[in-house]
């Protein structure tokens, strides 16, 4: 109904596995990792006490990305969060880099460069990721947290389900903690 309301009428529903049958996308395989919200008052208190400095998540996030050689994404909303998470890796071999929108197009053009060459194993990524930034060696992604739409979401999601040659499947890692969302805001 939404998508009507901008673009008109749905012609033609595709599902994932007619991409897969097509070529064009790849199977993902979902991990959830769930954490009850530690009660406490206000939106920002829950945030830093449940996200930003839960040793668990990070815990979590970190061992995540350690399943895989290399190729993973985390997105996560703030900078500071980001920085925390980077952090995290500091007693692994990870190669590990924070991609912001406070850093210059240059800059951000040789991350994602190394991303893809295999010279950074986790790229953590802020909002900037979103839209308008196309690139390939992906193998999972960990959404570490994210107060945004489901249309976010899947963006998100589909920058890794695109195919390349010796890629079959794709590992999608949910860090969400349980709780009042809409107490939170």
């Amino acid at each position: 109904m939404r998508v009507a309301q901008y673009i008109g009428p749905v012609v033609e529903r595709v599902e994932n596995k007619d991409m897969m049958d097509r070529g064009i996308s790849v199977r993902p395989v979902i991990r959830v990792q769930t954490y009850k919200a530690i009660p406490v008052d206000g939106y920002e208190k829950t945030v830093d006490v449940n996200v930003v400095n839960s040793f668990t998540r990070l815990h979590g996030i970190v061992s995540a990305c350690e399943e895989h050689e290399g190729g993973v994404v985390v997105f996560a909303d703030q900078i500071m969060y980001g920085r925390k998470i980077v952090d995290g890796f500091a007693d692994t071999t990870k190669r590990v880099a924070l991609f912001r929108g406070t850093l210059s197009r240059q800059d951000r053009l040789v991350m994602l460069g190394a991303f893809k060459a295999g010279d950074i194993d986790v790229l953590v990524a802020t909002t900037i990721m979103d839209e308008g930034v196309s690139f390939s060696g992906i193998n999972a992604i960990v959404l570490a947290y994210s107060r945004r739409g489901y249309r976010q979401i899947i963006q998100r999601i589909g920058r890794g389900m695109r195919t390349r040659k010796g890629k079959d499947i794709f590992y999608v890692y949910d860090f969400n903690v349980l709780g009042r969302y809409r107490d939170w805001e």
